[in-house]
């Protein structure tokens, strides 16, 4: 049937919604009535969460996302000993980019840092290349 376009796929919900809707209000039965409420739930559902709908169901493109996988925050936190690139804290670490995400920056883990809360914010508020000296 190959990649319908968005519009063309909320079309088809609709169409089927409203399908369902009036093939069972002509036979009503206990088990139509069912099914009838049921179509009318999932198209409640899908209009009020459409934002999460449209993206999850019909994104044509998969963006990279900022999320950084488990795996990558393990072989950091191997990497680091479970401890700050700067300064050795373990408590509280946070993930930060070497290279900003938003310039392209990728979540492998040789762009990854673990950070403590204090270095974290330094590295952002310098703007600037920051010495990760326990970070390999």
């Amino acid at each position: 049937m190959g990649k319908l376009k968005t519009l063309t796929k909320l079309k088809l919900i609709g169409i089927l919604g409203v399908f369902l809707l009036m093939k069972f209000q002509y036979n009503w039965t206990t088990e139509n009535a069912l099914y009838s409420a049921a179509a009318v739930v999932v198209l409640y559902y899908v209009l009020k969460n459409w934002k999460w709908f449209k993206k999850t169901f019909f994104s044509g493109s998969k963006e990279p996302s900022r999320h950084i996988p488990d795996s990558v925050k393990k072989e950091v936190l191997g990497r680091q000993g479970g401890t700050c690139a700067m300064c050795g804290e373990s408590k509280f670490l946070q993930y930060h980019h070497k290279k900003k995400f938003s310039e392209g920056g990728t979540n492998d883990a040789q762009n990854i840092v673990a950070l403590c809360p204090n270095h974290h914010s330094l590295a952002h508020a310098q703007h600037a290349e920051v010495n990760y000296k326990r970070s390999i």
